[in-house]
């Protein structure tokens, strides 16, 4: 029996960055970050975390109601994602970590993505990978 679930999802840090550049793009006019204040660097910045942050909150909401018999608690996190997963699975105590064979990276073709690749590797919990 499941006494509950954790769903999360980790803002990758290198997300925040390429999503601040965009802003800073828009904002500016200048794609090359030469000559760019040091407040508006931040402003994207902060937007950048803000607005990917809201955006996973609602995609866990969204999962969330798709489990309505299960206790379900909701954690987004920044940070390099295996880390930030094994952290939480060892500060919570689960029996099981749960994560997908592969993520956005760039080899596709790999058995595993690099996530759960490392997820795999570091992790003292039990992992069930999925495809």
């Amino acid at each position: 029996m499941v006494d509950e679930v954790i769903l999360l999802h980790v803002v990758d840090k290198r997300d925040i960055e390429d999503a601040q550049k965009i802003c800073v793009g828009v904002k500016t006019g200048n794609y090359t970050f030469k000559d760019v204040n040091e407040v508006t660097l931040k402003e994207c910045e902060k937007e950048a975390k803000e607005e990917l942050m809201n955006h996973a909150k609602k995609e866990l909401a969204k999962l969330k109601k798709e489990l309505p018999n299960i206790k379900v608690k909701c954690v987004v996190k920044v940070g390099e994602p295996f880390i930030e997963i094994i952290s939480l699975a060892e500060k919570e105590k689960v029996s099981l970590i749960v994560v997908g064979s592969h993520g956005k990276g760039v080899a596709r073709t790999k058995l595993m993505g690099s996530c759960s690749e490392s997820v795999v590797r570091y992790a003292t919990r039990p992992i069930l990978v999925i495809k």
